[in-house]
């Protein structure tokens, strides 16, 4: 399943967004005591406080938008290593995985031998074993990937960047894609209206390039003018909150497309009735209601591929518990979903979920 990375960044991010208005009114609570007030020795070292707020701030600042933005990046090459582990279990085969992923394997692997012996990072990884999954993938038609090859980035992670990233891995049209997520979809047409398609992602996706523009002015020490209120970082850090969402449902919907396109097809769609009852010719295939139907929607649909559980079987009329086709045989399914005629369906045991 693609999720836990998501589980784990937004968890962060709520937390950072907690501390964030912990110490706004942290921070107004001292603005508001009165030079009458230093009494004890306490409000003096309150008053010391609020005489270096100014300083105070600053590191605030600094600390929140390297915290966001390392929320951030390693939110990216988790998911990117969360998503080629799905690929790797759910594909067994080299030859059926994505084409960008076969032509960038053996170059990227390359870079990834010249990298370890220059960055601790890969103080884990030996030459040897890299070469060892680069032979089994190629001449073994195994699935089994250097996945630190396709983590690697040169440059922070603006837009382009992780468009670049995605399209190693075999995930192309982000921009677009990003832009069909319901959630990143609603919050765009705030400002830009329903007209979208053309919308350009440096436009659209500002904010991503405007936070490594931040990180690096924070992280280089250069001097900073205005710093963004606290109101503000809080809508930044809101804003990838949204991007991490709506870049997991692209990854999970590509991993459900690829998996649909390698399978064949197990089920055949005769009539939809009542929005959720599918009538429907398989053919030597062993279904129980632990089986889970892929569905392929209409391609204006985000996402185009989601799963239904079976709540129940008829056969003529009849209700069973479990199909059992050793020929070709009309079942009736009822799904916990809406479906349509113009859908497409594959059939998968649970196991085979992404």
């Amino acid at each position: 399943m693609i999720g836990k990375t998501l589980e784990e960044v937004e968890a962060s991010l709520e937390n950072l967004i907690t501390y964030i208005k912990f110490i706004k009114n942290n921070n107004i609570f001292l603005e508001t005591i009165s030079s009458s007030d230093y009494k004890s020795a306490e409000l003096r070292y309150v008053s010391c406080l609020k005489n270096k707020l100014n300083n105070k701030r600053v590191i605030e600042y600094n600390s929140f938008i390297i915290t966001l933005y390392g929320f951030f990046e390693n939110f990216i090459e988790n998911l990117i290593e969360e998503y080629l582990e799905l690929l790797e279990k759910q594909i067994t085969s080299y030859q059926n995985l994505p084409e960008a992923i076969k032509s960038k394997n053996i170059e990227l692997t390359n870079q990834l031998i010249i990298d370890i012996s220059r960055k601790n990072r890969y103080s884990n990884l030996s030459q040897e074993t890299i070469i060892k999954k680069l032979h089994e993938s190629v001449n073994n038609d195994c699935s089994s990937l250097n996945i630190c090859a396709f983590q690697t980035h040169t440059s922070n992670f603006r837009f382009d960047t992780i468009k670049s990233q995605m399209e190693n891995i075999g995930v192309g049209g982000l921009n677009n894609k990003l832009k069909r997520c319901p959630e990143m979809k609603k919050f765009l047409e705030v400002d830009f209206g329903n007209h979208l398609s053309g919308l350009n992602s440096k436009i659209a996706f500002a904010k991503i390039n405007k936070l490594a523009d931040l990180r690096n002015e924070v992280a280089h020490g250069h001097k900073i003018d205005e710093i963004l209120s606290y109101n503000s970082i809080i809508e930044y850090t809101e804003f990838i909150i949204l991007f991490c969402r709506s870049i997991s449902n692209v990854l999970a919907d590509s991993a459900c497309e690829l998996l649909f396109n390698i399978t064949n097809k197990n089920i055949k769609i005769i009539k939809v009735f009542k929005k959720n009852i599918l009538c429907a010719s398989v053919n030597s295939i062993n279904i129980t209601k632990n089986t889970q139907i892929l569905v392929k929607r209409e391609t204006n649909c985000s996402p185009q591929y989601t799963y239904r559980k079976i709540n129940g079987f008829e056969i003529d009329g009849v209700s069973v518990e479990k199909i059992t086709a050793k020929g070709s045989l009309d079942i009736g399914i009822e799904l916990n979903g809406n479906i349509t005629d113009q859908n497409d369906f594959r059939l998968f045991e649970v196991n085979s979920t992404p």
